[in-house]
């Protein structure tokens, strides 16, 4: 888990206490002191004595109180280092009780802002019920009140606004196409749509482009962000977990041309050619089906979430040792309409066979992914692929041939 978020400066312990292990063994956790202490369905009716006890030690030595799910008399005592959240009102606070709380943040100091911040985003990634997202929200709340750093998501909690700087570097150099955006309103709501995601929310950013993806977004992105990098945006791939490819297949060594074979699956077959993959594949070498994998689930939310996923891979006409990858997949806008989307992925071999990396001008923006085929049946009626990619993501896919 260190090793996966670049949280590697120290020692990071979790410890979970339920109030069945405290039950079971008062003395077990008496002396736990903790740096950030989140509590989960924790109802005041049911607990001891000794259990309110223990819990308010804990609160007492604790940075960050966090709280979900649990009564109301602990929802009241939380706290974010100097940030102490407000209780929700279900009533309309008016336009008096707005222009406050605007004026508040106004006047908030650097470290006070950086608080709250980390507030809003635990609160944000605690609604999505995923588990990444749930450690994610671990380490935006260590990074955020220990010393102890963590750099992946120290932007997620970053409280820097455009500078003057960047805004001039903007309008000089990519003037033209600032212009041509806020003029096209796709593009203009592409931006502000992309305004409203918070945190690591890659769900909404990718559904944000997608739902408003134009030509005239992707050459605004291009000069800022890739041109440019106007704004010093950085994302190194991540090396951990690091798998081993698939190693044999049909009880022999996985050769290069093997694991491609794999890639273009029930796609495309090599007629002319006879190895023992297409043999077992498809015998007389001809069409089966108009896509090489359906991907049935993967391990991340952000691309689970986009529905009918179909991989196509095909050889380059020219460059034999080189791949092409088009994923295909269904987008629903938030204006509720269902659109298909494509990319156009260029794969080149990696240092072993099973192992590629593949590049993509999605939107305007370079992503560089390291693939890894994990596993393969020897039928090929299944597959599994796993990519790091530098956008900091993690995916395993588990692929199918139809889908079913």
């Amino acid at each position: 888990m260190n090793d996966k978020y670049d949280a590697r400066a120290g020692v990071l312990s979790v410890d979970v206490v339920s109030l069945e292990d405290q039950r079971a063994d008062s003395s077990q956790h008496d002396m736990v002191s903790s740096d950030v202490l989140i509590l989960v369905g924790i109802d005041d009716s049911c607990l001891s004595g000794r259990s309110r006890l223990l819990i308010k030690s804990f609160m007492d030595k604790a940075a960050v109180v966090d709280c979900f799910n649990c009564s109301s008399q602990y929802m009241g005592l939380r706290r974010f280092g100097e940030y102490v959240p407000l209780p929700k009102l279900n009533t309309d606070p008016g336009l008096v009780g707005i222009m406050k709380q605007r004026l508040d943040e106004m006047f908030m100091g650097s470290t006070l802002q950086k608080h709250r911040v980390a507030f809003e985003v635990a609160e944000d990634l605690w609604t999505r019920k995923s588990l990444d997202d749930l450690i994610f929200l671990l380490f935006v709340l260590v990074d955020t009140f220990t010393a102890f750093p963590v750099k992946s998501v120290q932007a997620v909690t970053s409280t820097d606004k455009t500078t003057l700087k960047e805004f001039y570097s903007m309008c000089s150099k990519c003037g033209s196409e600032m212009i041509d955006c806020f003029s096209d309103e796709t593009c203009r709501e592409a931006l502000d749509c992309l305004n409203k995601c918070k945190g690591n929310d890659q769900v909404c950013s990718y559904r944000c482009i997608t739902s408003y993806e134009t030509k005239t977004f992707e050459k605004f992105a291009k000069c800022i962000i890739q041109k440019h990098n106007i704004l010093g945006l950085s994302a190194s791939m991540p090396v951990f977990p690091d798998p081993a490819p698939l190693r044999q297949l049909c009880g022999q060594a996985l050769s290069f041309e093997d694991a491609e074979d794999i890639f273009m699956g029930h796609l495309q077959l090599r007629a002319a050619e006879s190895n023992r993959l297409m043999d077992l594949v498809d015998r007389d070498g001809t069409l089966r089906l108009p896509w090489s994998w359906k991907v049935v689930c993967g391990q991340n939310p952000a691309y689970d979430y986009f529905a009918c996923q179909h991989q196509l891979f095909y050889r380059d006409l020219k460059q034999k040792t080189a791949l092409w990858y088009d994923p295909v997949f269904k987008v629903t806008t938030f204006d509720g309409q269902e659109v298909w989307r494509r990319r156009h992925y260029r794969v080149r071999r990696g240092k072993e066979p099973g192992q590629f990396y593949f590049s993509v001008l999605d939107n305007g923006v370079v992503s560089n992914e390291y693939w890894r085929i994990l596993d393969c049946a020897d039928d090929m009626s299944w597959a599994g692929k796993g990519p790091l990619l530098q956008r900091i993501l993690l995916l395993i896919a588990f692929l199918i041939a139809d889908g079913r």
